[in-house]
């Protein structure tokens, strides 16, 4: 069995972020789920786009890049949307995607890149 991709404290730490961003700053989840393809049916009841977003963190299989691709644009549109504070989740959802190699910028996953000097 192949390693995730992300790890389970990233994968914690941007649901809990979609959450927040949901419950507290006016981030439109149903709206996200649809600009990601995933629903292509109306999901204007807050209770519809949760359940819809609880059943794609249940099917996503973590170790395939296309499987994760389908939920990374909803983690990046509540990353973004949120206001980045000194107590804001955004820090914790940094450390932990740098621990796996990513990072958001731009509303996109990013790979970080190791450079080496030897001088």
């Amino acid at each position: 069995m192949s390693q995730p991709i992300l790890s389970e404290s990233t994968i914690a730490a941007c649901t809990e972020c979609v959450f927040i961003a949901d419950n507290m700053h006016g981030f439109l989840l149903a709206e996200a789920l649809q600009d990601a393809g995933v629903s292509p049916e109306s999901l204007s009841d807050p209770f519809r786009a949760r359940m819809a977003f609880d059943g794609l963190l249940k099917a996503v299989d973590w170790a395939n890049p296309t499987s994760i691709s389908v939920i990374i644009p909803v983690f990046a549109a509540a990353y973004a949307e949120s206001p980045k504070s000194m107590s804001s989740i955004h820090a914790r959802i940094d450390v932990a995607m740098a621990r796996d190699g990513f990072r958001f910028n731009d509303r996109q996953l990013l790979r970080l890149t190791v450079q080496v000097s030897y001088e």
